[in-house]
């Protein structure tokens, strides 16, 4: 049974990643004994906490190195999911831990329990980062080479684009009658479903060998998880449309996809106040790479990942099927605003 630590827990990346450690109809809850679930101080989650999660506020930013040994040896576990959050501390806060993790292998040497970090990154890291994707790309490599010779595995998991993130969209579809982003409408982006990005990373964490070790296939290794099929702008478009609600309350009188400037595509986004602008630079970085013509093979990553539980993968249709309320109160909240 494993112990799992999540770190910005109160992101959607660890909230799924929670709720596919212990929910009732995930594969992993059996292999979980606890969770403990990183929060902000002004925030909390009944829903996690209904589940059974452990809830330790505290505000992460402004810890240093050893105020995050001491919060990880008053919790102690065998596996930490380091998420970055979005935000433009990403890096000194995924550094922190990983120092911090670092400082309490020395101290407690073979007595430590942690055996396993789990890194979550994002795509383009080896394309030739820039931007945000570069920030993503130092936390992997000192984390690689802090845990190198303290018996802590590592394993980096990168996620394509959230299928949700398209909701930020919802509100530009319905006042100014288009899908804007910035590459052609033919460049194909690999997605995910945010869900699915969590039940991978839930696997790889939990389900250990009988040394509290991550899976020898899992240990120390890198994988990018996306679905099997990367779509255009194009094809997203045409989809959202098909689907009779949103064809006639969302995008009623629109033009369909429309190819903007990475500037507009900033300005935009800078509009949506539960964006920030950290996560924002993100997306047009990826963009910006899908445009050179990379990232278009999602790889068979998480395929490979869910067959070890069964799993089946969630389709862009099936995501919008059920999301397609969600885009409607988000158009709903644009003509309120």
């Amino acid at each position: 049974m494993s112990t799992i630590l999540v770190t910005t827990a109160e992101s959607r990346t660890g909230d799924y990643i929670i709720q596919n450690l212990i929910s009732e109809e995930s594969p992993c809850k059996k292999h979980v004994n606890q969770v403990t679930a990183i929060y902000p101080v002004s925030l909390t989650s009944q829903i996690i906490e209904s589940l059974g999660a452990e809830l330790v506020n505290v505000d992460v930013d402004n810890l240093s190195v050893n105020d995050i040994a001491h919060l990880l040896k008053k919790h102690p576990v065998d596996t930490i999911v380091l998420i970055p959050p979005a935000a433009k501390e990403k890096t000194e806060v995924a550094k922190h831990f990983l120092q911090a993790i670092v400082t309490n292998f020395q101290e407690e040497g073979s007595k430590s329990i942690l055996k396993n970090v789990v890194v979550v990154s994002t795509l383009g890291v080896d394309e030739g980062a820039r931007g945000e994707i570069a920030k993503f790309a130092s936390i992997e490599a000192f984390g690689k080479e802090q845990l190198a010779g303290t018996g802590v595995n590592i394993c980096v998991v990168r996620t394509a684009m959230y299928m949700q993130n398209l909701l930020v969209y919802a509100r530009q579809i319905y006042l100014h009658k288009f899908l804007g982003i910035p590459v052609p409408g033919n460049a194909r982006i690999p997605l995910i479903d945010a869900r699915d990005a969590g039940a991978a990373v839930a696997i790889i964490a939990s389900i250990l060998d009988d040394k509290k070790q991550l899976q020898v296939n899992f240990r120390n290794k890198t994988f990018t998880v996306a679905a099997p099929e990367a779509l255009s702008a194009q094809a997203i478009t045409k989809m959202m449309k098909q689907v009779p609600e949103l064809g006639k309350e969302l995008w009623k009188g629109s033009e369909g996809f429309k190819e903007i400037t990475r500037k507009e595509a900033e300005q935009y986004l800078g509009t949506i106040p539960e964006i920030d602008r950290s996560e924002a630079m993100l997306f047009q970085d990826i963009f910006e790479t899908i445009c050179e013509g990379k990232l278009n093979d999602p790889g068979n990553d998480l395929v490979d990942i869910f067959k070890t539980q069964n799993l089946q993968i969630r389709t862009f249709k099936e995501f919008l099927e059920e999301y397609k309320l969600d885009f409607l109160q988000a158009s709903a909240h644009a003509v309120e605003e």
